[in-house]
């Protein structure tokens, strides 16, 4: 086995953060990808498709490394569940998914997903998979039965610090964006009663069957730099949740932070281990009374916002850089 490292991701990598695994770790790295970012994203069946034939590349090369980071968390999960079928073959170099994220289903399907994702996730093949809210740890350890605690917390970080953007009152627009588990429905809903503009940045089928008010603007397909753009160019950046429990919204949240925005946030388990009462408000899940107090809070004290965006950019730049979640990660991992 050579001294490298493998990163196995879902989309094309940055060299800057490919050299932070490498600065920490000691090791050059390697990239295994397959682009399943942007409009592929919609097409389940091709996501699923890449991260098998990226795991399956990945478990025919992993002699030649020490470390591998599986930067989309099935493409670590179907890695172990091929390690388990050729279980004797036993080189296994040291291994962590990113991240673990878990929703259990009811009925006979979700027993049997339940099933499938525990066997592959308790592959001796898999050392860490990391979780994102300390609350998940004990959730997980109840319904996957993790061997060897091998599901670890770390905070997550991304980017590095931005640059916050002053606002005129008539410029004012409120930014909310992504798909996993957001409750776009009393976000809108709220906004029904809200003379400021909203825009949310997600899939059609996120906003399927909801009445759109002309003060909402609905943008599909804004990846990347637009969806950065998007939280850039806002006066605060709003995040609501179907189940406050289950892990999403913290990448999204720290991008916010890093662009200096106040947060407006669905209390629960899950982003508490990142929304600060210093820089975010946070509101009760389903209920649009809260949403609009909490907008109308950071819309006509500019003091308070202000300061909440400071707060936000300072504790992103203490906590959550992207080179600071490297370190974590591989401290994990060494």
């Amino acid at each position: 086995m050579d001294k490298k490292i493998l990163i196995a991701v879902n989309h094309e990598m940055e060299k800057q953060l490919v050299g932070y695994f490498e600065k920490e770790l000691g090791f050059p790295a390697d990239i295994f990808f397959i682009d399943s970012i942007g409009k592929k994203n919609e097409n389940s069946l091709y996501r699923h498709f890449s991260y098998f034939m990226i795991a399956l590349k990945t478990f025919f090369y992993r002699n030649k490394y020490q470390y591998i980071i599986f930067w989309q968390q099935f493409i670590g999960l179907y890695y172990g569940l091929i390690s388990r079928i050729f279980f004797f073959l036993i080189s296994r170099p040291k291994t962590i998914v990113l991240t673990l994220i878990f929703i259990d289903r009811q009925g006979f399907s979700g027993n049997l997903y339940r099933k499938i994702f525990r066997f592959m996730l308790n592959s001796k093949a898999i050392t860490y998979a990391v979780c994102h809210s300390k609350s998940e740890i004990k959730y997980y350890k109840n319904i996957l039965k993790p061997k060897n605690n091998k599901i670890v917390f770390t905070e997550v970080g991304e980017g590095e610090p931005g640059v916050t953007k002053q606002h005129d009152y008539e410029d004012i627009y409120f930014f909310s964006g992504g798909g996993s588990k957001r409750d776009y429905k009393t976000l809108i809903e709220a906004f029904k009663d809200l003379d400021y503009k909203l825009k949310v940045a997600c899939l059609p089928t996120h906003v399927k069957n909801i009445e759109i008010p002309p003060n909402v603007e609905i943008i599909h397909n804004a990846w990347h730099k637009e969806f950065e753009k998007l939280i850039m160019n806002s006066y605060a950046v709003i995040l609501t949740l179907q189940d406050p429990n289950i892990s999403s919204g913290q990448l999204v949240l720290i991008k916010s932070m890093r662009m200096g925005k106040p947060a407006i946030v669905t209390a629960g388990d899950c982003l508490k281990d990142y929304a600060d009462e210093s820089f975010a408000i946070s509101v009760k899940d389903h209920s649009p009374n809260e949403i609009i107090r909490a907008v109308n809070v950071i819309a006509n004290d500019k003091k308070k916002s202000a300061a909440m965006a400071q707060n936000a950019f300072e504790l992103y730049r203490n906590k959550h850089s992207r080179y600071k979640y490297v370190k974590r990660v591989c401290e994990i991992l060494r």
